[in-house]
């Protein structure tokens, strides 16, 4: 972490990781004395750095909130042993590079929010086929022509947009190329 302007973090200096804001403990269903971090929660405090290796080692994170902040760099390739995580929100940072395919491994992801960020390159077909419930990707760089599996999504919703406008929210990212047949799109 390079600077934490209002001090969030002045607590993170013991060995219990419980006991730090915005980490939040549970205990473990086989030994209920044991805890174990399920989620971390920094949103919206300004925190600059970048995601420490170490993210990987915490197996029992069920949400990662970091939205809002000035994290950079890329998000690390050893957050796939997060086997747990649903949630990832890491819209509104400094992240970079390409799509950041660690998400493609986090089984348990149902929701994935890349937004505000300065990822770039082609988005991977893979990614449409995973059962998300929730995928935000607007205001990066992406710049792939629509995927065929692109109708594998179970629903489309318009966000942020007029009602008049039947368009996805893709502009920013300069997609072309028809939309797949299999898509619905709800209000």
């Amino acid at each position: 972490m390079y600077s934490d302007t209002h001090n969030f973090t002045g607590n993170w200096v013991s060995p219990d990781l419980c006991s730090y804001h915005g980490v939040f403990c549970t205990a473990t269903p086989d030994d209920p004395s044991v805890n174990v971090v399920a989620n971390i929660d920094i949103n919206d405090i300004d925190i600059v750095g970048y995601l420490p290796v170490e993210l990987g080692i915490l197996a029992d994170i069920a949400l990662l909130h970091i939205k809002s902040n000035r994290l950079c760099s890329i998000i690390p390739q050893n957050i796939s042993h997060l086997k747990l995580l649903h949630e990832l929100d890491a819209c509104n940072n400094r992240f970079v590079g390409l799509f950041p395919d660690v998400a493609l491994r986090l089984l348990s992801l149902k929701h994935l929010d890349l937004r505000f960020n300065d990822f770039k390159g082609e988005l991977l077909s893979m990614l449409f086929d995973k059962e998300l419930d929730i995928i935000f990707l607007n205001d990066n760089h992406f710049s792939s022509q629509m995927l065929d599996n692109f109708g594998n999504l179970q629903s489309l919703r318009r966000h942020h947009r007029q009602q008049q406008d039947p368009l996805l929210p893709f502009k920013q990212h300069r997609q072309d190329g028809n939309h797949p047949q299999r898509a619905r799109f709800d209000k």
